[in-house]
């Protein structure tokens, strides 16, 4: 849609008709899922659920859906197609606009972790590497939504955020030689400089300082994690000409996220740590 050649009216126009049939291509989803169960059709609701969400169609009009989705994530001959609608959903630039969807999404992201393990168990690094990737869009993305909940009184939503975040060091500190045993802790550290930028551009004090202690344990725990992860191995030859210029690139991202945690912790939560 965004490279039809089009006036800003013709396409305001033509947005506004497309949107009013949605309810009618969500209506003929529904019926699909109820009626039928293979897979090479099945696989197109996804597509299409991805197509209407890049158009711009609101989130809170596939909430239906959701469940299904999610469920879905676990049948391995739907995943790829799942897994691109939720990278969709997860990275839409109006998450933060449905704080209350997203909160409610939390819990399914959390329930990863279960395939996540079944990956590790059985060695499947590309699905790993996927499931890894959902989780940090969603943190990356919805990161504001993540300290939010941190702060709120609802105890679930406090229990709901430190699950999260659990959840990424879990990613952060897989087990493994990188490149060549596991490949998914640089896709967190990202997520971890995003949340300690989040902190930091509080303006009130107070809530900066209950936030670093709620978020403490994290990031202190997660400059244990990066001194260790970016050891060289005992024996440099398992490397080849490529995995060392990974390694080398890893190492500086590295550097960089524990600059970011130094920022935010000072020396005294550095001190002993660097020995």
């Amino acid at each position: 849609f965004s490279r039809i050649n089009l006036s800003k009216s013709q396409r305001s126009l033509i947005r506004l008709e497309l949107e009013k049939e949605f309810s009618n291509v969500l209506n003929y989803l529904q019926f699909i899922i109820s009626t039928y169960n293979q897979i090479d059709i099945l696989s197109k609701i996804f597509s299409c659920l991805s197509k209407w969400l890049e158009f711009g169609i609101s989130i809170l009009k596939i909430e239906i859906l959701f469940e299904y989705l999610f469920n879905s994530l676990n049948n391995d001959n739907l995943f790829d197609d799942v897994y691109n609608c939720l990278s969709v959903l997860f990275t839409s630039p109006d998450a933060l606009k449905y704080p209350s969807t997203f909160s409610c999404l939390l819990p399914y992201v959390i329930q990863f972790e279960t395939i996540l393990d079944q990956c590790l168990t059985i060695g499947n690094k590309e699905k790993t590497e996927c499931i890894t990737k959902l989780i940090m869009q969603f943190g990356e993305n919805l990161v504001q939504l993540i300290v939010q909940m941190s702060m709120t009184t609802n105890s679930q939503s406090q229990i709901l955020s430190h699950n999260f975040c659990r959840l990424v060091m879990k990613c952060t500190e897989m087990k493994g030689q990188y490149p060549i045993e596991e490949t998914c802790s640089a896709l967190t550290f990202s997520f971890w400089n995003t949340l300690e930028e989040e902190i930091i551009s509080i303006n009130e004090k107070t809530n900066q300082d209950i936030l670093l202690e709620l978020f403490r344990s994290y990031f202190e725990n997660l400059i244990e994690v990066l001194i260790s992860k970016g050891q060289l191995p005992d024996n440099e030859n398992i490397f080849t000409y490529e995995d060392k210029e990974l390694f080398r690139c890893y190492r500086s991202d590295i550097i960089d996220t524990m600059l970011c945690m130094y920022n935010i912790l000072g020396n005294r939560a550095m001190k002993g740590k660097l020995n």
